[in-house]
């Protein structure tokens, strides 16, 4: 058990540094390059992952998602080797499927030990709500940063309200405290992480009773009225980026709206067509390309990966790696889904399902899959979730204030009608 709040102060830890110095980067201009500290925190929970495995002779369960990833190792390794495209970018490669079995093995066990301990639910209690107030203070100085003229960006991104936004839903006040972190992330500018918002919102009124359903839709035009509101003030950097992004779309102007990935990922596309068996097997470990070969001072820039996860996927296991891949975790996300609206899975367990769509969402937008460990640890959980969601005990969980009835037939659970203790 220590072992996980090792893992867990490594996550705290990493919701704290990596907004204080992207705010710092991004709002003060100081220079950081905050994302490349964020790695340090990805490496350290992978290091603990497989220290616990080891240490404890947990084994890599049977699951067809870590068949998919050793299958692309062999191949990859295979094909990078063949080619003679051993260098730094084959060892990322290789970094990048090796990962998500160990985090996934990990998260599949740490279910398990979370069910059942009080202990491991008040720490996460703790954790995010912690990871939410962070959030609120850096969204706030980094709004007075750009104000005031200091920024050098106009977003900056934080998983902070995606993360916590989910599980304190669930709690007492979880609506407003859900509410804020929507208007937070907006503030932020972050488009990725807003997108994943608006799915969030779709899953809440899905899963409402009908009562529900009619008062979020009932205030969902007084939500706009006053976004619309807020984006009269140019100076408010996320909603100001917000509307250019819609008007570049409106333009057609794509590469603008996804700042340029559209471009990247046309290169990729170009390099793999270049030979059939890259769509199959993937380019090999260290293959790169380069991104924007006809812009000044990017002719000798390479990349490996690209921002959009599913070609990121095909870039080094083919066009059957992504199809496998996504497959599993939207399986994974219908199925939790449709157990909370059934009411068989116990309320300290919901906001897994609000997590995976969350996953599933922002990686279509950065390479947050390829090194994000964190991700797949909840990816972990989330498989064993799906496996045991029936068989978890409901009881009332004192720690939490989490209300949680025994399941009765034919009796949906009513995720927004949470009582205290």
């Amino acid at each position: 058990m220590k072992i996980h709040y090792i893992f867990l102060l490594l996550w705290k830890v990493e919701l704290t540094l990596i907004p204080i110095l992207a705010l710092l980067d991004f709002g003060f201009s100081a220079g950081l390059d905050s994302n490349y500290f964020a790695r340090f925190g990805y490496l350290a929970a992978f290091g603990t992952a497989i220290f616990y495995l080891f240490s404890r002779s947990k084994g890599i369960p049977a699951h067809p998602i870590i068949v998919i990833f050793c299958t692309m190792l062999i191949v990859g390794v295979t094909k990078g080797i063949f080619e003679n495209k051993f260098n730094s970018a084959f060892l990322s490669h290789v970094y990048y499927v090796i990962m998500p079995l160990i985090m996934c093995s990990y998260g599949w066990h740490f279910m398990d030990d979370y069910a059942r301990s009080d202990s491991l639910q008040r720490k996460f209690t703790k954790l995010f709500r912690f990871a939410f107030y962070i959030g609120l203070i850096v969204v706030i100085l980094f709004q007075i940063a750009y104000r005031s003229g200091l920024a050098n960006y106009d977003a900056m991104g934080i998983w902070n309200f995606l993360l916590s936004a989910p599980y304190l839903l669930q709690q007492t006040n979880g609506l407003m405290l859900f509410a804020t972190s929507l208007l937070f992330t907006l503030l932020a500018g972050k488009r990725g992480i807003l997108v994943v918002f608006l799915v969030y919102l779709v899953i809440m009124v899905y899963l409402s009773s009908s009562k529900n359903k009619v008062k979020l839709l009932l205030a969902t035009p007084f939500i706009a009225m006053s976004f619309l509101i807020l984006a009269q003030d140019s100076s408010n950097v996320g909603l100001g980026r917000a509307e250019k992004t819609v008007a570049a779309i409106q333009e057609g102007d794509f590469d603008s709206a996804s700042a340029m990935r559209w471009s990247e990922a046309a290169s990729a596309f170009a390099y793999m067509d270049s030979r059939m068996d890259h769509w199959f097997l993937g380019t090999g470990f260290g293959s790169r390309y380069q991104p924007h070969p006809e812009l000044p001072g990017y002719e000798d820039f390479y990349r490996h990966y690209t921002h959009f996860g599913i070609i990121s996927y095909i870039w080094i296991g083919g066009v059957f790696a992504p199809l496998l891949i996504y497959t599993i975790l939207l399986v994974t996300a219908i199925s939790l889904t449709m157990n909370i609206k059934r009411g068989t899975l116990d309320k300290r367990f919901h906001f897994f399902a609000y997590w995976i769509w969350g996953i599933i969402t922002v990686s279509m937008f950065g390479a947050v899959l390829m090194n994000n460990s964190f991700l797949w640890f909840i990816i972990g959980c989330c498989l064993k979730l799906k496996k045991r969601a029936s068989t978890y005990p409901f009881q009332r969980n004192r720690l939490t204030g989490f209300s949680l009835p025994a399941p009765s037939v034919g009796k949906q659970a009513k995720p927004f009608e949470v009582q205290s203790k």
